[in-house]
């Protein structure tokens, strides 16, 4: 709950309860209107301002600000009877309305967790004459001269605060809050909307039917991933994180070439539960593709962007393979020409996956294998699996096997599971491994085991 006071041209006070509606409040002329009403409507009665009433209180004050004499309820000259009654009614009005909201709100503490609550018997005053009016509502006023009570019952203890610039604070919390309720509101409704949303992602390196567009669905939304809070779970166990412009990007890609079958991930019409029709879960993309444009800056400044970009007229899209063959020419060219210059972790093995959507480990997954052989090897990447290499390690030398070839989406390029006889092992990237293969070629008279495919 709160009750606010405004001392300016007029003198409000507004309360509101602890739920945060408002319960009401009061209008009555502020100091400066009261003051110019009796010199303009009354013959005898002096001018006086704001600033006299503010002298005149200053005089009940020692230089240390201390009040030291009050000013009396009946007062001898016309300037004094004019800023006793001004005051006393400020006070005596005020400290009756304060009683009032106490009695109405209970008065208590409210729950301290909830932060947008006040959890102390505070009133708050603003406006120009809030120094004034601070100290006139106070429980205790110090500038009047107090008399007996008529009620038995002790006068309510609560704390006045000055807060000059209120209205600054308000219109930043109502803000907030419209901003929080708006966030909420299309977050919520968005992250429902994509979750089990069809998307398509090409890869270098293909299927066992040849296809190097692999298809999945959104599994989750973690609100705690800002980065990458987009949970993909493909058809074939494999698992990836999307920020929200990949996202857009895989579900455009689905868009244009749809599920390889009529029932997406299913082994047999028998055996699984019927999925929806492909018009269905294209039109599902095209709908969620189309919202995650309108309510995410980042996808609307990529989708500007690609606006504005010059488009070449002989290049071809990686997103849209003309086939089969053509994606794996693509994919090649990737592979081969746009390879990221990344190091190798040596003698570690690095995540073939981000965080699984599910928050599983992901299942391993025999690599996605390239039709073509790419420059460097003589042979295509998998059947590297099962020869032996060599390699010097603190100027001792090493025998290994390849155990395995996978593909690192961070990288977009193979990497060849190195297992060395001393049951280490190392991920190698393809140059790496022609290395371990060449020096083998020169050491393997040392090798006491024979290569086993």
């Amino acid at each position: 709950p709160a009750l606010v006071f405004d001392g300016g041209t007029a003198m409000t006070y507004t309360a509101a309860d602890e739920n945060g509606k408002i319960m009401g409040g009061g209008i009555g002329p502020g100091i400066e209107v009261q003051m110019d009403s009796l010199f303009e409507f009354t013959a005898a009665l002096p001018q006086m301002t704001h600033e006299d009433i503010i002298k005149r209180v200053a005089r009940l004050e020692d230089k240390d600000g201390k009040v030291v004499k009050k000013l009396p309820v009946f007062a001898k000259t016309a300037q004094d009877n004019i800023v006793t009654k001004v005051c006393l009614d400020i006070s005596r009005s005020g400290q009756f309305v304060i009683e009032q909201f106490l009695h109405e709100t209970g008065g208590s503490k409210t729950n301290e967790s909830e932060i947008n609550h006040s959890t102390d018997r505070v009133i708050l005053v603003t406006g120009g004459d809030a120094p004034l009016i601070e100290r006139l509502i106070a429980p205790d006023c110090p500038l009047i001269k107090s008399f007996p009570s008529t009620t038995a019952s002790s006068p309510p203890k609560y704390k006045v605060e000055m807060m000059k610039h209120m209205i600054h604070h308000g219109v930043a919390s109502v803000l907030r809050e419209h901003v929080k309720e708006f966030e909420k509101s299309t977050s919520a409704e968005l992250d429902t909307l994509l979750i089990g949303q069809r998307v398509a992602k090409q890869f270098p390196m293909s299927d066992q039917d040849g296809d190097h567009v692999y298809r999945g669905s959104v599994a989750c939304v973690r609100g705690g991933s800002p980065e990458f809070p987009y949970g993909i779970r493909y058809d074939d166990g494999d698992t990836e994180d999307m920020n929200a412009v990949e996202l857009y990007e895989a579900m455009e890609l689905y868009i244009q070439v749809g599920e390889k079958d009529s029932y997406a991930g299913e082994s047999s019409r028998e055996s699984q539960p019927r999925q929806p029709p492909i018009g269905a879960k294209i039109s599902g993309a095209q709908n969620a593709a189309s919202k995650l444009a309108t309510k995410n800056k980042a996808v609307e400044e990529y989708i500007q962007g690609k606006k504005l970009a010059p488009q070449s007229k002989t290049s071809t899209s990686a997103a849209e393979p003309t086939s089969k063959a053509a994606a794996g020419t693509q994919a090649a060219k990737d592979d081969t020409v746009k390879k990221p210059a990344v190091e190798p972790k040596k003698r570690g093995r690095p995540p073939k996956n981000k965080t699984p959507a599910s928050g599983a480990e992901p299942p391993k997954q025999l690599a996605k294998k390239p039709k073509i052989a790419p420059s460097g090897l003589k042979k295509a990447d998998e059947e590297y699996v099962g020869d032996r290499v060599a390699k010097d390690f603190d100027n001792k030398l090493f025998f290994g096997t390849v155990k395995e070839v996978w593909y690192d989406k961070k990288s977009r390029e193979n990497l060849w599971l190195i297992k060395y006889d001393d049951s280490d092992e190392e991920d190698v990237f393809r140059d790496d491994l022609v290395e371990l293969l060449d020096y083998y070629e020169k050491k393997k008279h040392n090798d006491d085991k024979k290569a086993s495919k």
